[in-house]
């Protein structure tokens, strides 16, 4: 059975924690068939996406790859463009504020197991 990973990952200094859900892909749909509240580091949500087996997707709520030194990508600034007249949008992202992120080194340890970025 395919499984699909969502991980609310907190990068912001270790001030909140992670959560993870695990789905599964069945004929009448997607269903979320485990949460992983309260996961306090980074390296425990590798572990436990790594304990997994069959899974297909993995989608991370948080920037993944940060090249920028100063201000915002390219993809804060559309969509902050679009959501600021809905009074939200997206912090900026760059290697000033956040030169360690958890979410880069996540993403890192994630490619080295095969999963890949789509574009």
């Amino acid at each position: 059975m395919q499984k699909f990973v969502g991980i609310d990952l907190a990068w912001l200094g270790g001030k909140n924690t992670s959560a993870v859900s695990v789905a599964t892909l069945e004929d009448n749909g997607l269903h979320v068939v485990n949460v992983i509240p309260s996961i306090a580091k980074w390296s425990d949500v590798l572990g436990l996406v790594s304990e997994l087996d069959n899974v297909r997707g993995i989608a991370i709520d948080a920037p993944l790859i940060i090249k920028n030194v100063s201000g915002q990508r390219n993809c804060e600034r559309e969509l902050n463009r679009e959501y600021s007249k809905r009074f939200a949008g997206a912090h900026p992202a760059n290697l000033s504020l956040y030169h360690d992120a958890d979410a880069i080194r996540l993403s890192e340890e994630l490619t080295k197991q095969g999963f890949v970025h789509l574009n």
